[in-house]
Parts: structure tokens; sequence; C-alpha cells
């Protein structure tokens, strides 16, 4: 019976060194890919070694060589250097797997913005980080890398940067137009008027059922914007039309951007 007993202990002790082995070949095999990656070239291991308890004559160290194991016995091996190795692994494939999912979360959202900027041309900076849902830091690096490489390009309206995918337009005027088209109030106003040809503020304040100061103010920016125009009428209020450009952009821009 003690034989049985001492035989299936040396089992047990045989597969986990063989395990312990494995592990520690495929945790050297995943660190030197993952460094082959980053552009590094070389793998140094150091101080890599069993602790060393009684009984305990393996020993492995420096640049990966490993001492012949005997599995007929278990005197390469200890427990505490068993155990030593385990968690040392443990502790690299947790380091390993935490930069392979930081370098796909990274790669994901940067994908999520480029698709965001597409799907919703001239968004701005807040609104972004709202839909995307991500911390403003990550964002604006993204952004600035997107920039740099001229995927997406800015335009900054007032005091509000929006951003566009590089082939959406070269023309600013366009660029700008459709920034405007993002506030809704400055929308409905440019809506009106492009069904009703020309119309005056006054009539704009009635029809829009909008504040009379809040109409003007909207209007004076466009006038600014040179994307409406004011036809002199003598002594009646100036009627407002769009100007032919904008009058020709808005159908198209206002079928992208909702």
């Amino acid at each position: 019976m003690g034989s049985v007993y001492t035989m299936n202990g040396r089992t047990t002790k045989q597969i986990l060194a063989t395990t312990a082995f494995l592990l520690l070949i495929t945790g050297m095999l995943g660190l030197y890919l993952v460094q082959m990656d980053s552009g590094e070239q070389s793998l140094a291991v150091q101080d890599l070694s069993f602790s060393e308890g009684t009984g305990t004559s393996g020993l492995l160290n420096s640049t990966l060589s490993i001492a012949p194991v005997e599995f007929g016995t278990m005197d390469a091996f200890s427990w505490t250097g068993c155990a030593g190795s385990i968690s040392g692994l443990f502790a690299l494939g947790l380091g390993t797997v935490a930069t392979e999912r930081r370098e796909r979360s990274s790669g994901k959202l940067r994908d999520r913005v480029v698709a965001e900027i597409a799907d919703q041309p001239g968004i701005h900076l807040r609104e972004l980080k709202r839909t995307v849902d991500c911390a403003m830091g990550a964002l604006q690096y993204h952004l600035r890398n997107l920039e740099d490489e001229r995927v997406v390009e800015s335009h900054k309206s007032g005091n509000t940067k929006h951003f566009f995918l590089s082939e959406f337009s070269s023309d600013s005027e366009v660029l700008h137009l459709a920034s405007v088209l993002r506030n809704p109030t400055a929308r409905v106003i440019l809506c009106e008027i492009l069904d009703v040809g020309r119309i005056t503020q006054a009539e704009l304040s009635r029809s829009l059922e909008l504040d009379k100061s809040l109409v003007s103010y909207y209007v004076s920016s466009l006038l600014e914007d040179g994307i409406l125009n004011s036809i002199r009428v003598f002594g009646r209020e100036k009627p407002l039309v769009l100007a032919d450009w904008a009058r020709m952009e808005l159908p198209s821009l206002l079928s992208l951007i909702q």
C-alpha cells in the first residue's frame, strides 16, 4: 500500500513538473513574439531560476538554457521551485494579455471615432465624446493622429471645432455650411429660406415661432458668413435670400447631416 501511495505521489509530481516546463516554454515564446511585433530584436531573460529547496538540484538561468530533467524522479524540481515558476509564468501571461488588450482597445476606439465622423459629418468634439463614450484625452489623442495622417480634418466655426473625413470636401465654404447645419436653430432658418425663396426676419420669427432677437442673432451671423444675402427694398424690411453657392450646396448637405 505504501508503494502505491509513493507511486501516485511521484506521478502527480511528474505531471506538475511537466506542466510547469510546458508553461515556461509557452510563456517565453509568447513574450518573444510580442517583443518581435514591437520592433525589438532580442529577448533577454535575466535572473529566472527555481528557488532552491531541500533536494533541489535543477537550475534554470541566464539565456534560456534548461538543465536536463529526469522525469523518472523529482530530483530536478522541488515543490518550491514549481510554485515559483508557475507564479512567474502567470504574471508574465497576465502582462502579455493586458498589453494585447490595450492595443486592441486603442484600435477599436480609433475605428469608432472614424466611423462616427463618417456617419455624422461636422460633428463637434464634445458631441463626439458623448457618442463614442471615452475619455477626452484618449479622444484628442486619436483625433490628432487622424489629422496628422490626413484621415480626418477639422473646421472651426466660432469657438467650436467640427470634424469631417478628409474626402468629404476640400471647399472651406462647404465645410463651414455643413458645420452651421449642426446647429438646430440655424438649420431650421436655412431650411425655411430654402423653401420660400425670400423672407424677412419678422416673417421668419412668426413662421418658426422663434423670438425676434434669436432670429436676428442667427441671421446676422449667416449674413456675415456669406451664406445669406439681403435684398434692398425701398421703405421696407430687407428680405433674405440664400447666396447662390449655398442654395446649390444646401439640398445635398441636408441629406447628409441630420
